[in-house]
Order: C-alpha cells, then structure tokens, then sequence
C-alpha cells in the first residue's frame, strides 16, 4: 500500500487537530467551574497560581488520556514541557489560549497537506504550502527555481 507523505501529514494533523479539539473541549468545560478563566483575569496572586495550577492539571489529563492513541510519546513529552513551563511561570493567558493556539496550528497543516504541485518546468513534486512566497502567489521550485504558481504552472 502506497501513502503519499500529503496524505501521511493530513492524517497526523487531522489526529493532532482532534487532541487540539479535546484541549478545547476540556477547558470549556473547566470554565463553567472557573469563571476567572472566561476574564483571563485574576487580581488575587495566591488564586491565579490556583487557577494555573487547574488549568494545568486538565491540559495535562488530557495530554496523558490521548499518549499513544494519536500522540507519540515524543510529542506528548514535548507538549507537556510547554504547559508545565507556563505553569512554572504563571502564565494564566498563556495557557488559556495554548489549546486554541494548538488546534490552529494543526488545522493550519492539514490545508497545507493538500497543497503538493507538480512542477510544470521539471516535473518535480513538492509541498508549495511549505515553501516561502518569492512572488504574489508563487514560490520557488526547490529542484529547478522557476517560480510555481498553486497549480504548479511555472509563471
């Protein structure tokens, strides 16, 4: 069975959009708890470091519930590093708005998954999602260097 590496990254971004979705998930439901969370705001000191402290829990329940069933254990580590250092710091805004920053960053790469092209030029396959623009609507071809519109036609 042959799977493209577009298909290979949709798949893993559409998984990841999903544990993005569940951190999503998990804090609306902490904010009908915690209303502070809604604000982004808590004035008391000792009930921010409270309210980091419960939003860090729930986001590392999650992170523990979805290890090896969509999440590597590399990556699960990687994201447990950043909410306990927002955590370490205090960070209330910082991990209100991680999961959402999450989900976006992986929706952001399953639309960049569908954008492999064919050069028109060489014929070479590439990610233009994934490339840096050299022109309005047109990046480099890594292989040949002509500018490659979306559709692959070399403009």
């Amino acid at each position: 069975m042959y799977i493209s590496i577009a298909s290979l990254i949709r798949k893993i971004a559409i998984e990841m959009t999903n544990i993005g979705e569940a951190f999503i998930k998990a804090m609306k439901d902490l904010e009908k708890n915690v209303p502070e969370i809604k604000h982004g705001l808590v004035k008391d000191p000792a009930r921010k470091s409270e309210v980091v402290d419960m939003i860090a829990k729930v986001l590392l329940d999650v992170v523990q519930k979805v290890k090896g069933h969509g999440l590597a254990a590399d990556k699960a580590a990687e994201v447990e590093a950043v909410i306990k250092n927002l955590q370490n710091r205090n960070d209330l805004k910082g991990l209100i708005s991680y999961p959402f920053n999450f989900a976006m960053a992986w929706k952001h790469k399953v639309i960049q998954a569908d954008m492999m092209v064919i050069c028109s030029n060489c014929k070479t396959s590439f990610d233009w999602g994934g490339r840096p623009e050299i022109a309005m609507g047109a990046v480099a071809c890594p292989k040949c260097g002509k500018a490659v519109d979306q559709k692959g036609n070399a403009v």
